[in-house]
């Protein structure tokens, strides 16, 4: 596709919203088109354009499929999806000079943001007895709270703080707007550990005047990481027993048999189960994780993690789940193959759009 180069845009919506864009076909014009961009939504800020043309849903090229078969894919894609577009402009003539569009091209974009720039960052602190070994400091001049006099050695510094980081949350809590002071008894209320948002000077400035959470960040300043793991079914079947916290419908697996599929892949007792083959669990009951685990077949992929991992991921206020869209995008595939994780979509996701010809919200 010689001088055709679609971006790769990968959008990850909030649970009950939406990607924030229409999913059209219409009399008279080819292609499934972008269209009622929702100022400030998910797909304007990554840069999506009116009139622009889907050609791929999740690496699957869709130029020759039907509007709802479409649909039902960006559906199916859960709160993340990824797409490969091409430029209103590009598409008509590509399609005038019968171009050959399956062969990708790409520029990879996550929410508005490359691949290969940086992220914000997420750091856990664990308090020693000399501190944590950072100061705060703010400006008039400009807005925001700054890490300063990071010591080296200190908690902070093991932890992946940098002098000029602007702290962007605490535990999980926007502390954007909030005074010194306010920030600094937040701290103190924390105890003997706290988990930072943070953002560096580069990044602010790659990020400014969009929206900055820790469904963006990177993970992997974390000292505690999830674990994945790939179980294959043996004659006993996978040698774990599954059980529910009803109270929070969490997901725990106990009794590992020694020597088992389970044990092999690194289950350890009571880890628990975040997601089944990329799917997560956690709204779901005992019954449909159970009917998720035989629908694998003989091979499961579950992402797991013990308590320590799963209460740092609480104090954060983030899901394990984070880690596994970062190991996703970190695949050894070309970045125009990496699928987007296929989890759950929310119920009511996409709704009828009136008008010539057809479309939905996507």
């Amino acid at each position: 596709m010689a001088g055709y180069k679609p971006s790769v845009i990968s959008l990850t919506k909030r649970q009950g919203h939406t990607f924030g864009f229409y999913l059209r076909v219409e009399h008279g014009e080819e292609g499934h088109l972008i269209r009622c961009l929702e100022m400030g939504g998910p797909a304007e800020l990554a840069g999506m354009k009116d009139g622009g043309r889907i050609l791929r849903v999740n690496g699957t090229f869709v130029d020759e499929l039907s509007h709802s078969e479409v649909v039902d894919m960006v559906r199916n894609s859960g709160p993340t999806v990824t797409f490969h577009i091409l430029d209103e402009a590009s598409y008509v003539q590509a399609k005038a000079q019968e171009v050959n569009l399956s062969n990708p091209q790409s520029t990879p974009v996550a929410n508005g943001v490359s691949k290969q720039d940086l992220k914000p960052k997420l750091c856990y602190l664990v308090k020693s007895s000399s501190g944590y070994g950072f100061s705060l400091r703010s400006e008039k001049s400009e807005p925001g709270l700054f890490m300063t006099e990071v010591m080296q050695g200190s908690v902070a510094d093991r932890a992946g703080v940098n002098v000029k980081d602007r702290l962007l949350e605490v535990n999980g809590e926007s502390v954007e707007g909030a005074t010194h002071e306010q920030v600094v008894e937040k701290i103190k209320l924390s105890g003997g550990s706290i988990m930072f948002l943070l953002v560096d000077e580069e990044t602010d400035r790659q990020y400014q005047n969009k929206k900055i959470g820790a469904w963006l960040a990177t993970a992997k300043h974390l000292p505690h990481q999830p674990r994945i793991t790939d179980i294959t079914k043996g004659p006993d079947g996978y040698g774990f027993l599954l059980k529910e916290d009803v109270n929070q419908k969490f997901h725990f697996l106990k009794d590992i048999d020694r020597g088992s599929p389970a044990e092999r892949a690194g289950v350890k007792e009571m880890d628990r189960l975040v997601a089944v083959d990329g799917k997560e669990v956690e709204e779901c009951n005992h019954g449909q994780v159970v009917d998720m685990i035989r629908q694998s077949g003989n091979k499961c992929c579950l992402l797991v993690v013990d308590k320590a991992t799963d209460q740092m991921y609480k104090q954060g206020k983030v899901s394990p789940m984070l880690f596994l869209e970062e190991t996703a995008g970190d695949s050894s595939s070309p970045p125009s193959y990496t699928e987007a994780l296929n989890l759950p979509a929310p119920c009511a996701a996409i709704h009828t759009c009136s008008g010539e010809g057809g479309g939905a919200q996507a």
